[in-house]
């Protein structure tokens, strides 16, 4: 699955990076929410993630490693 494949994936600061954050964006459907943005840069690709951290419907979302896109 795309999520598999995205777990040894890493951005560095390049000079396409935002292109490549929306092509995430648009592959996982995901203008909505930004989760693909906040994984990358506020989890520091999931490094950051804690239990409670983010929840939806008083419920934890797994955001610790790109396979949880899935």
């Amino acid at each position: 699955s795309a999520g598999t494949k995205l777990v040894d994936f890493h951005i560095s600061f390049a000079e396409y990076e935002q292109l490549i954050v929306d092509i995430l964006e648009d592959a996982f459907d995901d203008q909505k929410f930004n989760w693909v943005s906040y994984f990358i840069y506020e989890l520091d690709f999931g490094s950051e993630w804690c239990q409670g951290c983010i929840e939806m419907n008083g419920e934890d979302v797994f955001l610790s490693n790109a396979s949880e896109f899935i």
